[in-house]
């Protein structure tokens, strides 16, 4: 009986020198990973101008109107607000235009053609709103409505001002 046991306690051991001697499984075939893709579309925007010029006046004691317009071209499709700068005289709620000794003509830039909402710099409030078309293409022209107010003696002359343009994108 010692001799059964002996050797089945040596076949045990081969047994397990035998599978502990044996091949690792080997990689899953094939290896896979997962590829990550990203873009991110910026836009870009410009901005064009044609100017509000009121001309030659001859009567200051009335109101003249004039019109202008600002034009935005954007690469992406995309929202902006265009606002318009104080200008070099003035302020938002008065523009100037500067003249001869230092004189200024008193005028405002509106949004609408009826000269009741001063285009101005607070999103959503005194500002113009637009969706760009993208590939680079010019949006329709938005009108500029300039407007000097009435009742003004002034030396003759030229007046000017430059106002800046912003759009945000």
């Amino acid at each position: 009986m010692n001799r059964k046991l002996v050797v089945s306690a040596l076949a045990l051991a081969v047994l397990a020198v035998g599978t502990a001697s044996a091949v690792p499984p080997g990689p899953t075939n094939p290896a896979t990973a997962n590829l990550d893709v990203t873009l991110t579309v910026a836009n870009s925007c410009t901005v064009g101008t044609s100017p509000v010029a009121f001309g030659t006046v001859y009567d200051m004691t009335s109101v003249n109107d004039a019109q202008g317009s600002v034009t935005v071209t954007c690469t992406g499709i995309g929202d902006y607000t265009v606002s318009l700068g104080d200008g070099l005289h003035g302020a938002i709620a008065q523009r100037l235009m500067a003249g001869p000794t230092a004189t200024k003509v008193d005028y405002n830039l509106y949004i609408d053609s009826g000269h009741n909402n001063v285009w101005g710099q607070t999103a959503g409030t005194d500002t113009v709103a637009g969706t760009s078309t993208g590939g680079n293409t010019a949006d329709a022209p938005i009108t500029v409505y300039g407007e000097t107010a009435a009742g003004q003696n002034v030396p003759i002359g030229d007046y000017t001002d430059t106002v800046l343009v912003s759009v945000a994108f």
